[in-house]
């Protein structure tokens, strides 16, 4: 082979070689693995959507404690690239928000779990204010355990979901809550493990909740890439192809459209985030968009 050609063949094998790069992904303690799988293959996703040239990304997860300090710690330094949590405005400080919703802003969507004992007792109920008199019980480092307690619910706080389900076994709370799209999860658990315990007839609360992917400050590039790879995933429909193999079933014995709806407005959101949901899924004080 003459040298010339040598030389051009190298170049060839040189920029057609693909080149690597690990995307770091919070793994939080708490966290279902089904929504850490979700987060992972919706990132993934979004990185492929956007790749040039021959640049291949990987999302690697990385365990982290469950709170959200923790995770923003990560991400603020460095440690971790993306993490994801409910919006807030204080977060949005000091971390990149993409602010598309990756649970479709369902998390907001929360049934009461409660003893099936006392159904009748919130058939009764025409109003929040009046839910506002019973004991709820709630995650210690949920975000929704602030939006609760900056209206004046009656809270016990309890680390896990399993502490929550004895306590309301027992009858030490009336009812905590559970989204919408982890109906099908908590029914699974409950009917094995708490047998007395149901999802409540005929309530359904409603806080706009919209959860997000972030990431450090540092690193708008990647924001700007995951948001666009978000976007286009939402135009083909390859979002919904992921999201409804996680969440395609809400049992419809749950009656959401007959269901009374309590709105509890979120304090904690930036202007920002609250008039962007309204692109997308959420809705201010919406009927149900299911």
């Amino acid at each position: 082979m003459v040298p010339h050609k040598k030389a051009s063949l190298f170049l060839t094998l040189l920029f057609s070689v693909n080149t690597y790069a690990e995307i770091t992904l919070t793994s939080a303690q708490g966290t279902s693995n089904e929504r850490k799988t979700y987060a992972h293959q919706l990132l993934q996703a979004a990185l492929n959507t956007t790749a040039v040239d021959n640049h291949i990304d990987s999302v690697k997860q990385v365990p982290v404690s469950y709170g959200y300090d923790a995770r923003t710690y990560l991400v603020t330094k460095g440690q971790a690239d993306v993490t994801y949590f409910p919006a807030e405005k204080q977060v949005e400080k000091q971390l990149i928000p993409i602010r598309i919703p990756i649970y479709k802003g369902l998390m907001g969507y929360r049934f009461l779990l409660i003893n099936s004992k006392t159904q009748a007792k919130y058939d009764a109920i025409m109003d929040v204010s009046q839910l506002k008199g019973l004991i709820k019980g709630t995650g210690t480092r949920w975000r929704m355990t602030e939006v609760y307690e900056s209206h004046n619910f009656l809270n016990v706080k309890a680390e896990k979901n399993h502490s929550l389900f004895k306590m309301l076994n027992a009858g030490r709370i009336d009812y905590t809550t559970r989204g919408v799209i982890e109906a099908a999860e908590t029914l699974n658990s409950i009917e094995r493990h708490f047998p007395n315990l149901k999802i409540e007839n005929s309530i359904l609360l409603y806080t706009e909740l919209p959860i997000y992917f972030f990431v450090g400050t540092h690193n708008p590039k990647l924001a700007k890439r995951i948001e666009a790879g978000l976007l286009q995933m939402i135009e083909s429909g390859q979002f919904d192809k992921i999201f409804y193999a996680f969440y395609k079933t809400i049992p419809t014995s749950l009656t959401l459209k007959n269901r009374k709806v309590f709105h509890v407005e979120n304090p904690f959101l930036s202007t920002e985030t609250k008039e962007n949901a309204l692109n997308f899924w959420q809705q201010h004080n919406s009927p149900l968009p299911f």
